[in-house]
């Protein structure tokens, strides 16, 4: 069972609801961690976890499909495993999700969020998306979610009865459920794992080609009529802002002092500064041109687009420079 410390509803919902969008204590927000990982991380906060950056910073990669930029689904360090189960009947989802509650405090909850009605992306994304279940009663449940339709949450907080909730989990084959297990308690040596996480993405982005897929990926952005592109504006804001969270995350790691001191050398760390900027800067042009749709601002994307990808050469060189790989 939970123990009697603070429970888990408490730790997250007072003074207020954890929210997201603003960097917390550790400068951890929606700009360096993703749905998933801002779930376990305020789980991992409240069972005392310290060394959070170390738990969440991962190797880079690239690659794309059309015009969808992507990199891989971030993993765990630490010896933290998610253990995760679907294919649950609705007849099963009620009893277990109160259960969890009982005995962890919380329950992770995943589906897919193009057919979820109470997502704020249903009808516009067709991701996996991760939220908190935080309490559960015989009424509904309460989801700690930064991405709530407004008919069912106030701010990050929402109550969904289970009439509604259990609608949807018919419906998607991917609703489950998660908790978060710590897999080895042995203790880690962080120079070797980050080591290992420079190593893999020099490998990723020389060798496997991962900036040839971020260069192909701009000229497939080249050569996309401007009406199309207007389009699917918010899907593009969409997949950079997930793309360059990593790089976000990266310069937390510096700034917070978690790099090992043999690794932090100032070439790198240089053009991480610089390559973040770049990234913010194409953000920018697509908010800009979500909000005027009659403009073509392509030609300052692309623009901005092949420059981040100097930057991006140049940051993995001065990367690859510094462990000899």
């Amino acid at each position: 069972m939970i123990n009697n410390k603070k429970s888990f509803y408490d730790f997250i919902s007072v003074p207020r609801v954890v929210d997201w969008r603003f960097p917390d204590k550790d400068g951890f927000c929606n700009r360096t961690l993703d749905c998933k990982q801002l779930c376990i991380k305020e789980v991992l906060n409240w069972k005392g976890e310290t060394e959070l950056i170390k738990v969440f910073l991962n190797p880079f990669d690239c690659s794309h499909h059309d015009l969808q930029l992507r990199r891989s689904d971030p993993t765990l360090n630490m010896g933290y495993v998610i253990q995760t189960i679907n294919a649950i009947s609705p007849e099963q989802v009620k009893k277990l999700i109160i259960q969890h509650i009982n005995y962890h405090g919380y329950c992770l909850l995943f589906y897919k969020s193009y057919n979820t009605e109470y997502s704020g992306y249903y009808q516009r994304y067709d991701i996996v998306h991760w939220s908190l279940i935080v309490d559960a009663d015989e009424k509904g449940i309460t989801i700690i979610d930064e991405a709530g339709d407004p008919k069912y949450f106030e701010g990050q907080r929402g109550r969904i009865p289970w009439t509604d909730f259990l609608n949807n989990w018919k419906k998607d084959q991917y609703h489950g459920l998660g908790e978060i297990h710590l897999s080895q308690n042995e203790n880690l040596e962080w120079e070797n794992d980050f080591l290992y996480i420079v190593k893999e993405s020099v490998t990723n982005m020389i060798n496997l080609n991962g900036l040839n897929q971020l260069k192909d990926y701009i000229c497939r952005i080249k050569d996309t009529p401007s009406s199309q592109l207007v389009s699917i504006l918010e899907t593009l804001e969409f997949d950079v802002h997930y793309y360059r969270r990593l790089r976000e995350l990266w310069l937390l790691a510096v700034n917070k002092k978690v790099i090992p001191q043999r690794f932090l050398d100032p070439s790198w760390v240089e053009e991480l500064f610089y390559l973040c900027k770049c990234w913010s800067l194409i953000m920018g042009v697509l908010m800009k041109w979500k909000r005027q749709p009659d403009k073509d601002y392509k030609q300052k994307l692309v623009d901005f687009l092949e420059q981040t990808l100097e930057n991006e050469r140049k940051f993995f060189t001065a990367l690859k420079d510094v462990v000899g790989a």
